[in-house]
């Protein structure tokens, strides 16, 4: 049985909002008992601001958290989940592996994706690096939450996409009175330009909705890390690339596949460091810039068709003379038209005539023959050189015995 004093503190401290009422009920323990080191570890903290993309590129992203209090930087108990316009689907964008240096009010801590930097005056350096970005399918509706480790206490979230967002919008009555985030910022998270969604409310200050509380920054946006370091967000920078992204795919030249070539999805079927988009054998790996010397079928263990074909056939063209026959449909590695190199016919002409069918004079099968032949060609072929072994053989029997030859 609950006493009074019971019931009077449980109605002071806890409030029920949405789904998450665990966390809720969690965050109840921090808001009623007086703030020191020993407690605000990373529960007093802030998203700050928000960047889904510089410029069109949606793999340039940061999210910058801000401290409410000091001694809030032990973020290793903690990560940043991205939701979809349903608040499901969790896409977890960091779970911290380590703490900060930095733990005074109003200290910021920034993650962002490895391209960011790129996007950057000077290139930004991050306190951490995102795993994965914000799903570009959730940016027309969704959700970020820094949370505890656990799951069980989401510190602050920023909901965006307006009434296109359905999902929950409750976090931690640490961070705002009444553990009620929403209604959603009401504009989508936009990769275009070089804008962020920054909060406009001081570091101390407790959340009143994200509608009210966020805006996009009115030029270019400023992100800081934990150092203090501040970085602007600006167009691609190549220091590296002296052509500064020759072929405007936004990968900068140095580290670009196919420098010349815009390939913004950097594929490289064979893995030989030549993109597709450049690569004239793209199943083949070798750097050659002559197509004609492509294995396109490498794991055939046949050489390539050099003579002008790209068929990798058992018979290559260029092995088998110029005849332009690239199949071989009865097994014996010749080419099955009657233009092969042998005289198969005794007519005087490699190219013409040769029966496919019947009895020929080269003793080999061809076309549909057998693979012995009896033709008196490939008698004489196999007889001549016999012969002049017997007699090498009685010659020298007779030279044994004294005889003369």
């Amino acid at each position: 049985m609950h006493t009074q004093t019971e019931s009077r503190s449980r109605n002071l401290c806890a409030r029920r909002r949405g789904s998450r009422t665990s966390a809720l009920l969690l965050s109840f323990t921090f808001a009623c008992i007086p703030t020191s080191s020993a407690f605000a570890t990373f529960h007093f903290m802030q998203i700050e601001q928000v960047v889904a993309g510089v410029d069109g590129d949606a793999t340039a992203q940061a999210v910058q958290l801000r401290m409410r209090q000091p001694a809030q930087e032990l973020v290793s108990r903690a990560k940043l989940i991205a939701w979809d316009a349903n608040g499901a689907n969790p896409v977890v964008l960091i779970d911290f592996a380590s703490d900060v240096t930095q733990d005074e009010l109003g200290a910021n801590i920034l993650a962002a994706t490895e391209r960011f930097s790129q996007y950057t005056t000077p290139a930004a350096e991050p306190d951490f690096v995102l795993t994965n970005p914000i799903p570009t399918s959730y940016l027309q509706a969704g959700s970020i939450t820094f949370e505890n480790d656990e799951g069980t206490l989401i510190v602050w979230r920023l909901s965006w996409g307006g009434d296109g967002y359905a999902g929950d919008t409750d976090g931690a009555l640490t961070n705002d009175d009444d553990g009620e985030f929403g209604p959603a910022f009401p504009e989508s998270l936009t990769t275009n330009g070089f804008v962020a969604v920054k909060l406009l409310i001081g570091a101390s200050t407790e959340s009143s909705s994200n509608a009210a509380d966020y805006a996009l920054t009115t030029g270019a946006a400023v992100f800081t890390n934990n150092a203090g370091d501040a970085f602007t967000l600006t167009t691609l920078q190549c220091p590296d690339d002296p052509e500064n992204d020759a072929d405007g795919d936004r990968i900068c030249g140095d580290a670009d596949n196919c420098p010349q070539v815009a390939n913004f999805a950097q594929t490289d079927s064979d893995n030989d460091g030549a993109g597709d988009a450049c690569d004239v054998c793209p199943n083949d790996a070798n750097t050659s810039t002559d197509a004609t010397v492509c294995d396109d079928d490498p794991g055939d263990d046949m050489p390539p068709d050099s003579g002008g074909g790209s068929d990798d056939d058992p018979a290559p063209d260029d092995m088998m003379g110029t005849n332009g026959d690239s199949v071989d449909s009865n097994g014996m590695d010749m080419p099955d038209s009657g233009d092969d190199p042998v005289d198969d016919n005794s007519n005087g002409s490699s190219t013409g005539g040769d029966s496919t069918g019947g009895s020929n004079d080269n003793g080999m099968g061809d076309g549909g023959e057998g693979a012995t032949g009896c033709g008196s060609a490939g008698f004489i072929v196999v007889a001549l050189p016999l012969l002049g072994l017997l007699r090498m053989g009685a010659t020298a029997r007779r030279a044994r015995r004294g005889q003369s030859i």
